[in-house]
């Protein structure tokens, strides 16, 4: 009797495994498909003065070209669209996320991408705000440019821009590479990361860090450069004050 019940419960044990591998199986194909990116794309021949940029938990790279208009390549999947609108002279690109709980659980380890040439001439005003990820901009014009982003790193190559230029993340880096403002300042703030500026011209500057260092290189400005930080260091190999 004894050795019966023990035999029934090996046979139950093991059609409650069978069930339960059954279902994760199943689950895990759903979750697949429904987590699966598309890739697209999207072009705007009008003329904009300003694009602004509502992402999040998505790299946001931003190149000048010198087509005239503005061509954007993206990822979608179920659930985690994007939308654009245009209306005087504004191009607006924002993500909508309506994930389920459980697809906050990147299980598959993929990652959407959010490209977008701009004519490097033709612009007024960026402004870009992800979250979670990184922001890149590269051989780009502009009046203002403001980027935002926490748990990602911040990269500028070949810009400029006339008036005002502010970055701010948190826990990853900020560089900035070839970067002149002309007739403003920059400013900028991290956390538990380095700053790195290598020629980079402005009227005033001023960046902050903590726990990490600030590497300064062939930095000018006319009227105040500050630098900011807390258990780290400044490494100035050149900074020039500028007559204004």
């Amino acid at each position: 009797m004894k050795r019966n019940f023990i035999i029934g419960g090996i046979i139950a044990a093991v059609g409650f495994l069978i069930l339960g591998l059954t279902f994760l199986i199943g689950l895990s194909g759903n979750y697949k498909s429904q987590t699966a990116y598309t890739n697209k794309e999207y072009t705007a021949t009008s003329k904009f003065q300003s694009v602004v940029i509502d992402d999040s938990n998505c790299p946001v790279h931003i190149y000048g070209t010198d087509k005239s208009y503005i061509y954007i390549k993206y990822s979608e999947r179920r659930n985690e669209t994007y939308s654009f609108k245009a209306s005087k002279g504004v191009l607006q690109i924002q993500k909508h996320n309506n994930r389920p709980w459980y697809q906050f659980f990147n299980l598959t380890f993929s990652k959407g991408d959010l490209e977008i040439y701009i004519p490097k001439s033709d612009l007024q005003e960026l402004n870009v705000d992800t979250s979670n990820d990184d922001i890149t901009v590269e051989d780009l014009n502009s009046q203002i440019m403001t980027l935002s982003t926490s748990n990602g790193s911040i990269d500028m190559n070949n810009v400029k821009i006339s008036d005002n230029l502010h970055v701010d993340t948190s826990n990853d880096d900020i560089t900035l590479k070839d970067v002149t403002v002309t007739n403003g300042e920059i400013t900028g703030k991290t956390s538990n990361s380095e700053i790195n500026l290598n020629n980079v011209i402005a009227q005033s500057i001023s960046m902050k860090t903590s726990n990490d260092s600030i590497s300064l290189e062939n930095i000018a400005f006319a009227k105040s450069g500050v630098f900011n930080t807390s258990n780290g260091e400044i490494e100035d190999r050149k900074s020039t004050r500028l007559n204004s």
